[in-house]
């Protein structure tokens, strides 16, 4: 919801969320999405685990959040080709520069 209301302003953005990850797996099965934002500690999984499911549906690029700085958080996001990550506590203007620019990015490649 934090990052929702920090993409509130952001034009041509849906934001569809997920408390789970049944909710959030339906969503990427029913939805064309051009992103998704993941958080690392979910209520019954995590972002890392339920990004690898998400890309074995789809190749949809990915932004996790977290508040974990570690090395080890670093290293896997680059291990599972995440786009980019966000930490926490949020900050809206790093977080619609994220956003567009992954999504500018994306853009860019498909025309290509």
């Amino acid at each position: 919801m934090v990052l929702k209301h920090a993409l509130r302003d952001m034009e041509r953005i849906r934001v569809l969320t997920a408390e789970t990850r049944k909710e959030a797996l339906e969503i990427v099965d029913h939805t064309d999405l051009s992103l998704v934002v993941l958080d690392l500690k979910m209520p019954d999984t995590d972002g890392f685990t339920l990004y690898e499911e998400i890309r074995a549906k789809k190749d949809i690029p990915g932004i996790l959040m977290t508040g974990d700085r570690s090395m080890e958080t670093l290293q896997r996001i680059r291990e599972l080709s995440i786009a980019d990550y966000l930490t926490k506590p949020l900050d809206d203007a790093i977080a619609r520069e994220t956003v567009h620019n992954i999504l500018h990015r994306n853009s860019y490649r498909l025309t290509d």
